[in-house]
Formats: C-alpha cells, sequence, structure tokens
C-alpha cells in the first residue's frame, strides 16, 4: 500500500508556516508547546510510522510514502537564514 501527499506552499509566510503545513499535511503531533524548528520536525518527520496520526491509523500501514510539494519557490522569497537555521 501506498500514500500520497500534497503539500501546497503557495503563499507561505516564514519558517513557522512552512513546517505547520508539513505538520497538518502528515497529521504530526500539534502541541501548544511544540517547537517549530527543524530538529522537532526532522524527528516527526523521520518516525511518521508513530508519529503521523494518519499512518499510525492506516490498515495496513502503508510501505511507500509518496510526498508532492507544491509551489516550493514560494519559499525562496524568503531569507536563506530563515529555512536554514
Amino acid at each position: 500500500m501506498k500514500m500520497n501527499f500534497i503539500v501546497d506552499l503557495k503563499g507561505v509566510k516564514d519558517k513557522q508556516d512552512l513546517i505547520k503545513r508539513f505538520v497538518d499535511t502528515l497529521k504530526l503531533p500539534n502541541e501548544p508547546d511544540w517547537q517549530w524548528n527543524w530538529d522537532a520536525f526532522n524527528d516527526y518527520f523521520r518516525n511518521l510510522d508513530t508519529d503521523s496520526k494518519i499512518i499510525r491509523e492506516s490498515d495496513p500501514i502503508p510501505q511507500e510514502i509518496h510526498l508532492v510539494i507544491k509551489n516550493i519557490w514560494d519559499v525562496a522569497r524568503y531569507s536563506k537564514d530563515e529555512y536554514c537555521n
């Protein structure tokens, strides 16, 4: 089984907005004290089978996950420093 996800970055405002779009699409934990940084996102992203509600609750668990990112160039409007830290 495979799952397909589409993350649309059209109009992304900043790093927090960028990460939130992935979190929302992949149904990752979004606690009030969630750290909106790359380290926290990386931890969740590397453990999609346990951290993503939509994947965890799938029956059967998908063997492939396809991620499509739309409008990636909208991110380029912001400083590289914002996305590298």
